[in-house]
């Protein structure tokens, strides 16, 4: 069964780059806005579905502070966070941006060393300079195409953008384990209590102990906040019908939009739970982050970008920073 988990591992990340690369295609025609204002109420609608045939239930009865922590973390890593990847990928493309939102697990730890007086290892602080060495180099490499099509400002924009969503991600990640976790009162003492850094491990917490909370309903409560958020904004400012009608009119872009709604948020997290069921996390999780490597010939032959051989081995020395942090 290790096998079978290990294997929907590497598929949960084969399902982010499918994701990835039609939010790009999409967002080359749409705005980042329109784009997750068109995939979220499909993930909506996918969870919900799943969630009613495995739980028997649609919404959850649960303490408010749940509430909060998972809404918290809906708006910043389904709406924030998400605005800006879906930016960084219409700049970057899927390779880069993905590449540098791998720093997601760094900045996680981070926020823990601080909020949560977490204790640094000696592993973890090499995890943390490999990740980011090997993004350093390839993102300095100035033989890339990117620094050629792009003008200077253009490049350091799509890394900003790439970075929030990084920052978004870890932060909407905390808040989220928070929110997995049992008999949560107020934050103040939720920061004194150990937890894990990312969501993966809250879900491998839940599966090993079934008084935690359902991590299936945690996605439900975090995409209906991420997805109020965004439509209240478009209503708010007069938007929303001509968003329907703009998703409407470029239908190649819609169907786009809607292989990357279902293959990341409902394929892509899925197969996640399967692996964190059969595998050990620190091996799921690892797995699950090799996303970078399938998006090299995805840049290659979807979008004409010429690898470097400095790309490609400073995508594997990433990758490698990032599993010392879950392994």
């Amino acid at each position: 069964m290790e096998l079978f988990g290990q294997l929907a591992a590497v598929a949960a990340a084969l399902s982010f780059s499918v994701t990835s690369t039609f939010f790009t295609l999409a967002g080359r025609k749409y705005s980042p806005t329109i784009v997750m204002q068109g995939s979220l109420p499909v993930g909506l609608l996918f969870i919900l579905l799943l969630h009613w045939g495995t739980t028997g239930g649609i919404y959850p009865a649960t303490e408010p502070s749940r509430w909060v922590y998972l809404s918290i973390s809906g708006m910043i890593g389904l709406w924030l966070g998400s605005i800006s990847v879906v930016n960084a990928f219409a700049l970057l493309g899927p390779r880069l941006t993905l590449l540098i939102s791998s720093l997601a697990p760094v900045f996680s730890t981070i926020l823990a060393w601080i909020f949560l007086h977490q204790a640094l290892e000696m592993t973890t602080l090499l995890g943390i300079a490999i990740t980011i060495g090997g993004i350093t180099w390839v993102v300095s490499d100035k033989n890339q195409d990117l620094r050629r099509n792009l003008s200077a400002k253009q490049f350091r924009l799509g890394i900003l953008f790439a970075l929030g969503a990084a920052v978004g991600q870890a932060s909407a990640s905390v808040l989220s384990a928070q929110g997995l976790k049992p008999n949560l009162d107020t934050l103040l003492a939720a920061m004194h209590t150990p937890m894990k850094l990312v969501m993966q491990d809250s879900i491998a917490d839940f599966l090993a102990n079934p008084a935690g909370f359902n991590p299936l309903t945690a996605s439900l409560m975090r995409l209906t906040a991420g997805m109020t958020a965004i439509w209240l904004v478009a209503l708010l400012r007069g938007t929303a019908l001509d968003t329907l009608r703009t998703l409407v009119t470029h239908r190649v872009a819609l169907g786009q939009l809607l292989v990357g709604a279902v293959a990341g948020p409902v394929l892509g997290a899925s197969l996640m739970l399967v692996a964190l069921q059969n595998a050990p996390v620190g091996i799921a999780s690892t797995l699950s982050g090799i996303t970078p490597i399938f998006l090299i010939p995805v840049g290659r032959f979807v979008f004409a970008e010429q690898i470097t051989k400095r790309a490609i081995i400073g995508t594997c020395i990433t990758v490698m920073g990032t599993a010392i942090l879950f392994l």
